[in-house]
C-alpha cells in the first residue's frame, strides 16, 4: 500500500498499517532485473471466480508469463492449493509460505503436531504439491511445486570439531 492522504475514489483504509490511508497496488517483480513486470491498482471490489479474489489477482498478473517455465514466489496471503495446482498445469512453478487456517488448506487434524526443531515433509495431491513443515521459533509451513521432499544437510547447525 502506498500512502495517500488526498481525496481519491479508490483510497483504501487499513487500521493495522502505519499509514492508514493509501492506494493498494498488486505488483509482480522479475527477480533477475528487479523491475516491476506488471502491476494492478485496487479500485474496488470486482466479481471474483469460485477460487477467490487472491487467486484472480495473481492469475491476472502472471497470465502473460505462463507456459514459460518460470517460478513464482508469493507470501502467505496469496498461497493456496488451487492457485499452485493451476500454475503447475500451465508449466509455472510456485513456492510460498502457507496459512493452515485458510479455507482450502490441508486439514489441520491430519497434520502431526510439531515440537521445537521438528521437520516434516509430505507430498499431497498426486505428487504435484509438497508441504514442508518445520518448527524453529514458530511453526512454518511452505507449499511448493518447485521443490521436492528431499532434505539436504548444510552443516551450519553441526557442532564444531575442535
Amino acid at each position: 500500500m502506498v500512502a495517500w492522504r488526498g481525496p481519491l475514489a479508490f483510497r483504501v483504509y487499513n487500521p493495522d498499517k502505519p499509514d492508514k490511508f493509501g492506494i493498494k497496488i498488486f505488483e509482480l517483480y522479475d527477480s533477475d532485473t528487479s523491475y516491476c513486470s506488471s502491476l494492478e491498482f485496487y479500485t474496488g471490489k470486482r466479481p471474483c471466480s469460485a477460487h477467490g479474489a487472491t487467486f484472480d489477482v495473481v492469475n491476472r498478473l502472471i497470465t502473460p508469463y505462463l507456459e514459460e517455465g518460470r517460478t513464482l514466489f508469493v507470501d502467505n496471503y496469496y498461497t493456496s492449493h488451487d492457485l499452485f495446482t493451476h500454475l503447475k498445469e500451465h508449466k509455472t512453478l510456485a513456492c510460498g509460505t502457507l496459512r493452515l487456517n485458510r479455507n482450502n488448506g490441508p486439514p489441520k487434524d491430519m497434520l502431526p503436531k510439531l515440537k521445537k526443531a521438528d521437520t516434516t515433509t509430505s507430498v499431497i495431491t498426486n505428487g504435484t504439491l509438497n508441504l514442508l513443515r518445520f518448527y524453529d521459533k514458530r511453526e512454518v509451513n511452505i507449499l511448493s511445486t518447485a521443490h521436492d521432499d528431499t532434505m539436504v544437510a548444510t552443516g551450519k547447525n553441526q557442532p564444531c570439531d575442535a
